[in-house]
């Protein structure tokens, strides 16, 4: 007989960290291996903007030349230290991420820190820039899953929340280049930084960030823009259209609050792995779908409960018809604990691969640190998984999936 070990819980490591003025870095180490993964996140993000589309652009053009170097000669300089760079750009934060040899680090900040200070996009660069972005826009706007995002976040936050805003044309053409070189000057380098190292750092790469950090303290704090959420059921007709994608969600407790992680229990058995209930129902029974997902996440305001797909565009109502049916089926009957238990195991599972190693468990940090998390989140998120039982999901079923109070989105 074939015997199965529990799954043994996650170790967290602890990070070293610097504080300076309200910006900081945080460093897990890794002594085996010389490579260095360094995350640069300034205080602001999408949800602070105040006109759409000037953060993405300042951040993707960054690379694009300053006032004494060309972009060739930027990429180049880049190269020959062997650092691998990408813009990262979030909610909350926006920023760039580095990877090179521990030993080219110190100069790469450097390198890295003087782009950001000496940005000026070309205008040249800036044109190209924004018809590109301007012809992918309309190639994605055609997609029925995209459209229907939009109108999902549009009718979940507001369309005068920046995370509502549903962009236009007319908004690309509303950026304007002298605005936009001074944009990370005047708005995001004075909300500060945190910057999560993962690798090998040596005595100078602690000195270096050090003194990045000190360059960048907070001057400015920003305030999130309030919203009221309300119910809504909204469908976009496309006649031309052989599927129709299916977005429903709604305001759900976040990390950090009460139910949350109970709340991930049910959502995955829901919806959030090959064998929930939703999968098992349109996939594998009546095969409306490729795919079906429920999810929970969270930013800064709020958690974000959601089922996604996409059926024939005639089998629309029968697949939302059945999506109703697995809520019901949740309020009314108490989940099978052979169920529950796979359910859990395969959390814990993904929760295991999500800690292995300096490189994973930095992402960890990092969500921890703009969330506001408790340094134990992910160690209670274990011991909150295993407790969870029959009786509570049933209670969190009839407490929180309730269809009416969602916002249901459907595109085709």
């Amino acid at each position: 007989m074939i015997q199965i070990n529990p799954l043994p819980k996650p170790r967290i490591l602890s990070p070293e960290a610097f504080e300076e003025q309200g910006s900081a870095w945080y460093y897990l180490a890794d002594k085996r291996l010389p490579l260095v993964q360094v995350e640069i996140c300034f205080n602001y993000g999408t949800s602070y903007e105040e006109k759409a589309l000037y953060n993405s652009f300042a951040w993707n053009l960054l690379f694009s030349g300053t006032k004494t170097k060309s972009q060739s000669e930027i990429l180049e300089a880049f190269d020959a230290l062997g650092v691998h760079h990408q813009v990262e750009l979030e909610g909350r934060n926006s920023g760039l991420s580095i990877s090179c040899l521990q030993e080219n680090l110190s100069e790469a900040l450097k390198l890295t820190q003087d782009l950001l200070n000496e940005t000026f996009i070309p205008e040249k660069e800036f044109n190209n820039y924004k018809n590109r972005r301007k012809q992918s826009f309309l190639i994605e706007s055609e997609k029925n899953m995209i459209l229907a995002k939009r109108e999902f976040n549009a009718a979940f936050y507001g369309k005068a929340h920046p995370l509502g805003h549903y962009t236009t044309l007319a908004d690309f053409d509303a950026v304007e280049l002298d605005n936009l070189r001074t944009h990370l000057r005047d708005k995001v380098f004075p909300a500060g930084l945190k910057i999560y190292v993962a690798g090998d750092l040596s005595e100078e790469n602690k000195t270096a960030l050090s003194q990045f950090v000190k360059a960048y303290p907070v001057q400015k704090k920003y305030k999130l823009k309030s919203f009221q959420y309300s119910p809504s059921e909204i469908h976009v007709e496309k006649e031309e259209a052989l599927q129709s994608a299916i977005k429903l969600g709604g305001f759900f407790p976040k990390a950090g609050e009460q139910d949350y992680f109970p709340l991930k229990v049910l959502v995955c058995l829901l919806g959030g792995y090959f064998g929930s209930r939703l999968n098992q129902n349109l996939r594998e029974q009546k095969g409306l779908t490729y795919g079906i997902n429920a999810y929970l996440s969270s930013n800064v305001q709020c958690g974000v409960f959601g089922v996604v797909t996409e059926v024939n565009k005639d089998k629309r109502e029968l697949a939302l018809e059945n999506i109703l049916h697995e809520f019901e089926q949740l309020k009314q009957e108490k989940v099978d604990d052979k169920e529950l238990q796979k359910v859990k195991s395969y959390m814990k599972g993904q929760l295991l691969q999500a800690t292995d190693g300096v490189f994973s468990q930095i992402d960890l940090l990092k969500i921890s640190k703009q969330l506001g998390l408790h340094s134990t989140y992910y160690a209670d998120f274990i011991d909150a998984i295993d407790k969870t039982d029959e009786n509570h999901l049933l209670q969190l079923a009839h407490k929180y999936l309730n269809y009416n109070e969602l916002v249901k989105v459907s595109v085709g």
